[in-house]
Protein backbone atom coordinates (compact mmCIF):
# COMPACT_ATOMS: atom_id res chain seq x y z
CA UNK A 1 0.00 0.00 0.00
CA UNK A 2 2.84 2.40 0.82
CA UNK A 3 4.47 1.71 -2.56
CA UNK A 4 1.17 2.37 -4.34
CA UNK A 5 0.69 5.59 -2.36
CA UNK A 6 4.19 6.77 -3.30
CA UNK A 7 3.50 6.08 -6.98
CA UNK A 8 0.30 8.10 -6.83
CA UNK A 9 2.09 10.95 -5.03
CA UNK A 10 4.71 11.01 -7.81
CA UNK A 11 2.19 11.44 -10.60
CA UNK A 12 -0.21 14.14 -11.74
CA UNK A 13 0.20 17.80 -12.66
CA UNK A 14 2.76 20.18 -11.19
CA UNK A 15 2.39 23.90 -11.95
CA UNK A 16 5.65 25.87 -11.85
CA UNK A 17 5.95 29.61 -12.38
CA UNK A 18 9.01 31.79 -13.01
CA UNK A 19 10.00 34.68 -15.25
CA UNK A 20 10.68 33.63 -18.83
CA UNK A 21 14.44 33.85 -18.77
CA UNK A 22 14.63 31.93 -15.49
CA UNK A 23 12.76 29.07 -17.16
CA UNK A 24 14.97 29.26 -20.24
CA UNK A 25 18.35 29.57 -18.51
CA UNK A 26 17.90 27.75 -15.18
CA UNK A 27 14.95 25.36 -15.24
CA UNK A 28 14.94 23.87 -18.74
CA UNK A 29 18.37 22.17 -18.59
CA UNK A 30 17.59 20.04 -15.49
CA UNK A 31 13.91 19.64 -16.43
CA UNK A 32 14.78 17.11 -19.14
CA UNK A 33 16.57 14.94 -16.59
CA UNK A 34 13.67 15.31 -14.14
CA UNK A 35 11.19 14.17 -16.80
CA UNK A 36 13.23 11.05 -17.46
CA UNK A 37 13.43 10.19 -13.77
CA UNK A 38 9.77 10.97 -12.97
CA UNK A 39 7.82 10.27 -16.18
CA UNK A 40 4.39 10.29 -14.48
CA UNK A 41 4.65 13.91 -13.27
CA UNK A 42 3.21 16.38 -15.76
CA UNK A 43 4.93 19.78 -15.51
CA UNK A 44 3.09 22.95 -16.53
CA UNK A 45 5.44 25.93 -16.89
CA UNK A 46 3.91 29.38 -16.38
CA UNK A 47 6.18 32.18 -17.61
CA UNK A 48 4.98 35.19 -15.63
CA UNK A 49 6.35 38.17 -13.72
CA UNK A 50 3.31 38.18 -11.43
CA UNK A 51 3.42 36.67 -7.96
CA UNK A 52 0.73 34.07 -8.54
CA UNK A 53 -1.38 33.08 -5.53
CA UNK A 54 0.07 29.81 -4.28
CA UNK A 55 -2.76 29.46 -1.76
CA UNK A 56 -5.40 28.96 -4.48
CA UNK A 57 -3.15 26.76 -6.62
CA UNK A 58 -2.45 29.30 -9.35
CA UNK A 59 0.91 27.54 -9.11
CA UNK A 60 2.43 24.84 -6.91
CA UNK A 61 6.00 26.13 -7.00
CA UNK A 62 7.31 29.61 -7.75
CA UNK A 63 10.88 30.69 -8.51
CA UNK A 64 11.07 34.40 -7.72
CA UNK A 65 13.53 37.22 -7.05
CA UNK A 66 12.40 39.00 -3.90
CA UNK A 67 13.69 40.16 -0.54
CA UNK A 68 10.26 39.76 1.08
CA UNK A 69 8.57 36.43 0.31
CA UNK A 70 4.78 36.58 0.78
CA UNK A 71 3.11 35.15 3.88
CA UNK A 72 1.78 31.58 4.08
CA UNK A 73 4.59 30.20 1.94
CA UNK A 74 7.68 28.18 2.72
CA UNK A 75 10.79 28.76 0.71
CA UNK A 76 14.45 28.14 0.20
CA UNK A 77 16.81 31.02 -0.46
CA UNK A 78 19.02 29.96 -3.36
CA UNK A 79 21.25 32.97 -4.02
CA UNK A 80 21.43 36.76 -4.16
CA UNK A 81 21.43 38.39 -7.57
CA UNK A 82 23.48 41.52 -8.18
CA UNK A 83 22.39 44.03 -10.82
CA UNK A 84 24.11 46.69 -12.87
CA UNK A 85 23.64 48.70 -16.08
CA UNK A 86 24.65 47.36 -19.50
CA UNK A 87 24.97 48.67 -23.04
CA UNK A 88 26.81 47.83 -26.23
CA UNK A 89 30.22 49.54 -26.57
CA UNK A 90 28.93 51.46 -29.60
CA UNK A 91 25.94 52.81 -27.70
CA UNK A 92 28.09 53.80 -24.72
CA UNK A 93 30.44 55.70 -27.04
CA UNK A 94 27.40 57.45 -28.51
CA UNK A 95 26.25 58.32 -24.98
CA UNK A 96 29.61 59.92 -24.15
CA UNK A 97 29.26 62.18 -27.20
CA UNK A 98 25.57 62.96 -26.79
CA UNK A 99 23.93 61.77 -23.53
CA UNK A 100 20.48 62.90 -24.65
CA UNK A 101 20.68 60.83 -27.80
CA UNK A 102 20.53 57.51 -25.92
CA UNK A 103 17.42 55.91 -24.43
CA UNK A 104 16.75 53.53 -21.54
CA UNK A 105 15.03 50.15 -21.48
CA UNK A 106 13.13 49.50 -18.24
CA UNK A 107 11.02 46.66 -16.85
CA UNK A 108 7.39 47.74 -16.80
CA UNK A 109 6.62 45.49 -13.81
CA UNK A 110 9.45 46.83 -11.67
CA UNK A 111 8.00 50.28 -10.98
CA UNK A 112 4.87 52.36 -11.20
CA UNK A 113 3.63 53.38 -14.62
CA UNK A 114 5.63 56.60 -14.96
CA UNK A 115 8.24 56.15 -12.23
CA UNK A 116 11.91 56.26 -13.13
CA UNK A 117 13.90 53.38 -11.60
CA UNK A 118 16.59 54.35 -9.11
CA UNK A 119 19.50 53.57 -11.46
CA UNK A 120 18.02 55.85 -14.10
CA UNK A 121 16.97 58.66 -11.77
CA UNK A 122 20.28 58.72 -9.87
CA UNK A 123 22.81 58.21 -12.65
CA UNK A 124 21.13 59.12 -15.94
CA UNK A 125 18.50 61.73 -15.00
CA UNK A 126 18.28 63.22 -18.49
CA UNK A 127 18.04 59.91 -20.35
CA UNK A 128 14.70 59.24 -22.03
CA UNK A 129 12.80 56.21 -20.72
CA UNK A 130 11.65 55.17 -24.18
CA UNK A 131 11.07 51.43 -23.81
CA UNK A 132 9.12 49.65 -21.07
CA UNK A 133 9.10 45.86 -21.27
CA UNK A 134 7.52 43.17 -19.08
CA UNK A 135 9.92 40.42 -20.19
CA UNK A 136 13.50 40.19 -18.97
CA UNK A 137 14.35 38.06 -21.99
CA UNK A 138 13.15 40.85 -24.31
CA UNK A 139 15.05 43.48 -22.29
CA UNK A 140 18.22 41.45 -22.79
CA UNK A 141 17.66 41.09 -26.54
CA UNK A 142 16.92 44.80 -26.94
CA UNK A 143 20.06 45.75 -25.03
CA UNK A 144 22.14 43.35 -27.15
CA UNK A 145 20.81 45.05 -30.28
CA UNK A 146 21.96 48.45 -29.00
CA UNK A 147 18.49 49.88 -28.45
CA UNK A 148 19.24 51.38 -25.04
CA UNK A 149 20.85 51.16 -21.62
CA UNK A 150 19.32 48.44 -19.43
CA UNK A 151 19.73 47.22 -15.89
CA UNK A 152 20.23 43.45 -15.84
CA UNK A 153 21.26 40.73 -13.41
CA UNK A 154 25.04 40.52 -13.60
CA UNK A 155 24.96 36.79 -14.29
CA UNK A 156 22.79 37.53 -17.32
CA UNK A 157 24.41 40.69 -18.65
CA UNK A 158 27.95 39.36 -18.26
CA UNK A 159 27.05 36.32 -20.35
CA UNK A 160 26.14 38.47 -23.37
CA UNK A 161 29.29 39.10 -25.46
CA UNK A 162 27.71 42.16 -27.10
CA UNK A 163 27.28 43.99 -23.78
CA UNK A 164 29.58 45.84 -21.41
CA UNK A 165 28.97 47.20 -17.93
CA UNK A 166 28.31 50.94 -17.93
CA UNK A 167 30.33 52.82 -15.27
CA UNK A 168 28.05 54.52 -12.75
CA UNK A 169 27.95 55.20 -9.02
CA UNK A 170 24.56 53.77 -8.05
CA UNK A 171 24.71 50.26 -6.57
CA UNK A 172 21.39 48.45 -6.78
CA UNK A 173 20.47 46.38 -3.70
CA UNK A 174 20.77 42.68 -4.32
CA UNK A 175 17.62 40.61 -4.74
CA UNK A 176 17.22 37.19 -3.22
CA UNK A 177 16.38 34.29 -5.52
CA UNK A 178 13.88 31.91 -3.90
CA UNK A 179 11.93 28.75 -4.58
CA UNK A 180 8.53 29.04 -2.89
CA UNK A 181 5.50 26.84 -2.27
CA UNK A 182 2.39 27.11 -0.10
CA UNK A 183 2.85 25.92 3.45
CA UNK A 184 0.04 23.37 3.11
CA UNK A 185 1.81 21.68 0.19
CA UNK A 186 5.28 21.47 1.67
CA UNK A 187 5.07 17.70 2.25
CA UNK A 188 3.39 16.80 -1.07
CA UNK A 189 5.78 14.30 -2.62
CA UNK A 190 5.87 15.56 -6.21
CA UNK A 191 6.38 19.16 -5.06
CA UNK A 192 9.12 18.22 -2.61
CA UNK A 193 10.86 15.99 -5.16
CA UNK A 194 10.76 18.65 -7.89
CA UNK A 195 11.97 21.38 -5.52
CA UNK A 196 14.89 19.31 -4.23
CA UNK A 197 15.81 18.16 -7.74
CA UNK A 198 15.96 21.72 -9.06
CA UNK A 199 17.80 23.04 -6.03
CA UNK A 200 20.53 20.47 -6.48
CA UNK A 201 20.78 21.35 -10.17
CA UNK A 202 20.88 25.16 -9.94
CA UNK A 203 22.17 25.98 -6.46
CA UNK A 204 25.92 25.59 -7.14
CA UNK A 205 26.14 28.80 -9.21
CA UNK A 206 26.21 31.96 -7.10
CA UNK A 207 26.76 35.18 -9.08
CA UNK A 208 29.78 37.26 -8.17
CA UNK A 209 29.65 40.86 -7.03
CA UNK A 210 29.64 43.52 -9.75
CA UNK A 211 32.78 45.57 -10.30
CA UNK A 212 31.09 48.72 -8.99
CA UNK A 213 30.22 47.04 -5.69
CA UNK A 214 33.74 45.63 -5.28
CA UNK A 215 35.23 49.07 -5.96
CA UNK A 216 33.07 50.69 -3.28
CA UNK A 217 33.71 47.92 -0.77
CA UNK A 218 37.52 47.94 -1.12
CA UNK A 219 37.96 51.61 -2.16
CA UNK A 220 39.41 50.76 -5.57
CA UNK A 221 39.25 52.32 -9.00
CA UNK A 222 36.78 50.20 -11.05
CA UNK A 223 39.08 50.48 -14.07
CA UNK A 224 41.81 48.56 -12.19
CA UNK A 225 39.59 45.55 -11.39
CA UNK A 226 39.67 42.52 -13.67
CA UNK A 227 37.25 39.76 -12.64
CA UNK A 228 38.42 36.23 -13.35
CA UNK A 229 35.73 34.36 -11.41
CA UNK A 230 31.94 34.09 -11.78
CA UNK A 231 32.28 33.14 -15.46
CA UNK A 232 33.42 36.71 -16.12
CA UNK A 233 36.97 36.24 -17.43
CA UNK A 234 37.35 39.05 -20.02
CA UNK A 235 39.98 36.99 -21.84
CA UNK A 236 37.49 34.23 -22.53
CA UNK A 237 37.80 30.52 -22.02
CA UNK A 238 41.02 28.62 -22.66
CA UNK A 239 41.31 27.36 -26.26
CA UNK A 240 41.91 23.90 -24.78
CA UNK A 241 38.55 24.08 -23.01
CA UNK A 242 36.81 25.07 -26.23
CA UNK A 243 38.48 22.34 -28.29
Amino acid sequence: RLVQADRQELSGKLRVTAVDICIQRLLLPPLKAFARQYPDIEVELIASTEMLDLSVHDADIAFRTTNQPPPNVVGKHIADFAYTVYATPELYAQYLENPRGVSAITWSWAAAANARPAWLANCFPEMAMRYRVNSLSVVLDMARQGMGFAQLPCALGDSAPELRRVPHEHVEPRLGFWVLSHIDLRTTARIRIFRDFMLEAIAPYVPGKPVEELAREFHLDPATIVKLASNENPRGASPKALA
